[in-house]
């Protein structure tokens, strides 16, 4: 009988994985880089950005800018994607302008999302030809400096929607309101990569890209381990 249900409870597993999610795209916790490295799967950071250790947590590798201006893509394609969701850990040491690129089709041409350092203003500019329009869409959640939290942004060519909780808040982001919306405002980059842009003081972690919705467990890399637990209760 334990064995019957443990086979239907595999199967509903499987099943409801396969639907809560399509296709992961890229995945990086920096876990395989070395401190001081440039971090080995991604493009562009040239000397700007570098694997440290967690500021926080003794032992965990996060990616941290260096200097201002940085223009590090992640290898996962993203030059083509025009619809996709981001997730990752972001957090930082001082107040000054942290920010990540969308649609990167070349050096200094995307969207690029900042956090505000004077206002916990969050803010969608335009860099293009040397200069930077906008902000042309403004939200607002409070953050403090020194502490993890987890963003999230949907790709959907021109229309992208972010929102941030803290780290250890477990409520869904289909549960979370959007801090800042993009509907339209502006259309001239429809896909290319997803990366960081200044500022010295800035840190990433568990980046994940993927089309779909993943579940949970998935996103947090547990799924085997899990269903080991589950599996040790039934038998």
């Amino acid at each position: 009988m334990k064995s019957t249900f443990t086979f239907i409870l595999v199967f509903a597993l499987i099943v409801t994985v396969n639907l809560a999610f399509s296709k992961t795209i890229f995945q990086d916790d920096f876990e395989k880089d070395k401190v001081g490295n440039l971090p080995s799967r991604w493009v562009g950071c040239q000397e700007d950005g570098k694997i440290f250790e967690d500021p926080l947590k003794r032992g965990n590798l996060v990616i941290g800018v260096i200097k201002q201006n940085v223009d590090c893509g992640v290898i996962a394609d993203t030059d083509v994607l025009s619809e996709y969701i981001v997730e990752w850990d972001w957090m930082w040491q001082n107040a000054a302008w942290h920010s990540m690129t969308i649609h990167q089709e070349k050096p200094g041409e995307n969207y690029h999302f900042s956090r505000n350092p004077d206002a916990n203003a969050w803010e969608m500019w335009v860099r293009t030809g040397g200069n930077w329009p906008g902000p042309f869409v403004v939200g607002k959640y409070a953050t403090d400096l020194n502490k993890w939290y987890r963003c999230q942004f949907t790709v959907n060519k021109a229309e992208i929607a972010f929102k941030i909780k803290e780290k250890d808040d477990n409520t869904p982001f289909d549960k979370i309101k959007s801090v800042v919306e993009m509907r339209g405002e502006d259309d001239r980059f429809k896909k290319g990569r997803f990366g960081v842009n200044e500022n010295p003081g800035s840190f990433l972690d568990n980046v994940l890209i993927y089309i779909g919705k993943p579940s949970p467990v998935e996103r947090e890399g547990k799924l085997t381990t899990n269903w080991c637990r589950i599996k040790s209760r039934l038998i």
